[in-house]
């Protein structure tokens, strides 16, 4: 067994992102940040997106079935601060997974 957990280097090596995610659903607009963004298909043009359950962001999205994603580049940081805050309704939900939420991409192409 290592003395060191190497854990955590380990997880740094994997390549990210940070997204803000944005939709408008039944309670109205909403934004959140996301981390987990991946491409599922280039025909139909699909990409999945991780959300946790009972968010504002995941709601909109389940509702409305459309949402917008903005890549955060490195010089967006104080941008994609005022999206970080999830606050689930419920006590139900604040113990609920992850949602994959796959989505269609339009546009030109």
């Amino acid at each position: 067994m290592p003395d060191k957990d190497i854990t955590k280097d380990v997880l740094r090596m994997f390549s990210y992102g940070l997204f803000v995610a944005a939709s408008v659903g039944a309670e109205g607009p909403s934004a959140a940040t996301v981390s987990w963004v991946t491409q599922a298909s280039f025909e139909p043009r699909l990409i999945a997106v991780a959300m946790r359950k009972g968010t504002a962001i995941h709601r909109a999205v389940e509702s409305s079935r459309r949402f917008s994603l903005h890549i955060v580049s490195a010089e967006q940081r104080d941008f994609a601060k005022a999206f970080f805050k999830a606050q689930p309704s419920t006590a139900d939900e604040q113990e609920s997974t992850l949602y994959t939420v796959v989505s269609l991409i339009s546009g030109a192409g």
